[in-house]
């Protein structure tokens, strides 16, 4: 793989692919509610706030209700981005703390409401389990996903499969 194509490594001190990408759902719980912010390889990103746990919501581009932008993030791991939905703009801005950390403070356009926190990656759970196949009574592994509700007999039911965070 080219130098330049290599993934996010961390030792010490967070490195940076000359890419300059974040990918995954980086999430950050407050008192009644999850804010999450969905980034993707080609600098693109979605936020919403939900009440619902961050393993039964569907972030994708485009979607109503969401707030979308692209970020930039420098070789310091400095990373800013504004937010566009249908009632205004949150601007954002923050550092890179590791692969599972992103600090960002938030400023609203809407209402001039600001906070500051740091955005967890989320990871699913993905838990295997044996199951007594009915054929022949043979065993055989299965797994099950918290984020669609697939298993290994219905695959992925994740709305586009291939942007499913189980699989990066």
């Amino acid at each position: 793989m080219p130098a330049q194509q290599q993934a996010l490594s961390v030792s010490g001190n967070y490195k940076y692919s000359t890419l300059k990408t974040i990918t995954g759902i980086y999430f950050k719980k407050n008192e009644d509610y999850s804010k999450i912010l969905r980034f993707y390889d080609d600098n693109s990103v979605v936020g919403i706030s939900s009440s619902a746990h961050v393993s039964k919501v569907f972030i994708n581009k485009g979607k109503i209700n969401s707030g979308n932008g692209t970020y930039k993030m420098d070789e310091n791991g400095r990373i800013s981005f504004s937010l566009k939905s249908s009632i205004g703009i949150v601007n954002y801005e923050g550092k890179v703390l590791n692969s599972e950390q992103i600090q960002l403070q938030s400023t609203s356009l809407i209402n001039g409401y600001s906070s500051e926190g740091i955005f967890q990656l989320f990871k699913p759970e993905v838990t295997p389990f044996e199951k007594i196949g009915n054929h022949r009574n043979r065993r055989t592994s299965y797994w099950t996903c918290n984020i669609c509700d697939g298993d290994s007999e219905t695959g992925c039911l994740y709305f586009d499969s291939t942007e499913c965070p189980r699989r990066s």
